[in-house]
C-alpha cells in the first residue's frame, strides 16, 4: 500500500487512492488530483565484535545518509559509535565510502551488504539506536520494525515519519548533521531516555498491524462501491 499503488476507481467522479499516512494522502491529492484520498494505517552478529553501534536504514542510498555520515564525524572520536549500513551494494555505496574516508570516519562505518530478515532483526535488537535519515517516505515501516525489536529510533522529521513514529522517536532535519549528532548523542548518553524510548517504541509498534490494515482497506473498498460495512465477526469467518 501507499501513494505508489494504482487507484481504485468506482466511477469517473470518484477515484480512490490508498495512502497509509496523512502526509502521503496530501501528496497524492496535490500531485495527482485525487478527489477522494483515504488514509490507511499499516501495520547476530553481522556487525562483528563491536560493543556499541547504531544501525541505519537498510538501503545505502541518498543524501540522508551523507548527512548521517557528517553527523558521525561531529562526534568525539572516543565516544563515536560504529555506524552499520546493511543492504544490497548500490552505486551510492562507493560515494558513501568516499564520504566516510573524507570525513575521517571510515574505520567507524560498516557495510555488511545484504543480511537476512533474522540478522536484520538481530541488528536492531543489539543496536544502541536505529537511525533513519530518509528525505521522504510515504509511510516509514522500518522505524516501526526497529521499535518492535526494541531499538530506540532517531528519525528524519520529513514527510510522514513523525506521524508514524509519534512521541516514541526523536527527530532531526535530514539536511542538518548537527541535529542528528545531538539526537543520537542524547540516546547514547541518557540511559533513562533510552529506556523510555524502548518502552514507548514497543507500545507504538503494537498499534499497527496487517489485520488492521486489511480491515480498513476493506472498509474503503466497501465505501467506494456502496456496500454495507462488514463486522469483525464476518472477517473472522463466522456470523452472517
Amino acid at each position: 500500500m501507499g501513494a505508489r499503488n494504482p487507484p481504485v476507481t468506482a466511477n469517473t467522479a470518484n477515484a480512490c487512492e490508498f495512502c497509509n499516512t496523512a502526509s502521503a494522502a496530501e501528496d497524492t491529492a496535490r500531485h495527482f488530483g485525487a478527489e477522494h484520498t483515504t488514509r490507511i494505517l499499516t501495520g547476530k552478529e553481522v556487525a562483528g565484535e563491536i560493543e556499541r553501534f547504531v544501525d541505519a536504514c537498510d538501503q545505502p542510498t541518498g543524501d540522508g545518509l551523507n548527512t548521517l555520515m557528517d553527523a558521525l564525524a561531529r562526534m568525539a572520536s572516543g565516544e563515536r559509535p560504529v555506524l552499520v549500513l546493511p543492504g544490497y551494494p548500490t552505486a551510492h555505496e562507493a560515494d558513501l565510502r568516499e564520504r566516510a574516508a573524507s570525513e575521517g570516519v571510515a574505520a567507524d562505518v560498516r557495510f555488511p551488504a545484504w543480511v537476512s530478515a533474522e540478522e536484520l532483526e538481530g541488528l536492531w535488537a543489539l543496536a544502541e539506536a536505529f537511525v533513519f535519515p530518509s528525505l521522504y517516505e510515504g509511510f516509514g515501516l522500518p522505524i516501526l520494525e526497529a521499535m518492535a525489536c526494541g531499538a530506540p529510533v532517531v528519525s528524519s522529521g520529513a514527510s510522514s515519519l513523525p506521524e508514524v513514529g509519534g512521541d516514541a522517536a526523536l527527530y532531526a532535519d535530514p539536511h542538518d548533521a548537527d541535529e542528528f549528532t545531538a539526537q543520537v548523542t542524547r540516546v547514547l548518553h541518557d540511559r533513562a531516555l533510552r529506556t523510555r524510548m524502548v518502552e514507548e517504541g514497543l507500545r507504538r509498534a503494537r498499534q499497527f498491524s496487517w489485520r488492521r490494515a486489511a480491515e480498513e482497506t476493506l472498509a474503503v473498498y466497501r465505501e467506494v462501491c456502496g456496500v454495507a460495512p462488514v463486522s469483525h465477526r464476518n472477517l473472522n469467518g463466522s456470523g452472517c
